[in-house]
């Protein structure tokens, strides 16, 4: 049985409370305040800085730029193997596609047990 909108005695849940205070107009939305149990709004604490603590050093927009560059190549990759499969080793599409899903797992799997082996066994100064 489903609640109609008239049975909930103008008691709202918070993520409508949220939505009518982000569409209200006034502009005044923060999203570190939250509504304490009595309803009045608390601030986070005046010491509170937003953003990056630090300046971050060229080699970390280094690292994200080689990430990116790696997410592109193999989701283009990705791509391209379903056809090379086909069109070249004369695979079934089925078998294409089932090939390039174990490629795609393997590709996740293997780096959950990098990440084992790198905590567990050679620590993260010897991994980066």
């Amino acid at each position: 049985m489903t609640a109609k909108p008239s049975d909930r005695s103008g008691s709202f849940s918070s993520a409508e409370k949220v939505i009518n205070d982000a569409t209200d107009g006034s502009n005044n939305y923060d999203e570190f305040a939250s509504q304490g149990k009595s309803g009045e709004v608390i601030e986070p604490p005046a010491d509170m800085v937003r953003g990056v603590a630090g300046k971050l050093s060229p080699w970390t927009m280094l690292v994200v730029i080689m990430e990116l560059c790696e997410r592109f190549a193999y989701y283009g990759a990705s791509l391209m193997f379903n056809i090379y499969l086909q069109k070249v080793l004369g695979r079934s599409k089925s078998e294409a596609v089932a090939l390039n899903r174990v490629n795609q797992f393997m590709s996740y799997a293997t780096t959950v047990l990098g990440a084992i082996i790198a905590d567990q066994f050679l620590g993260k100064f010897k991994t980066i």
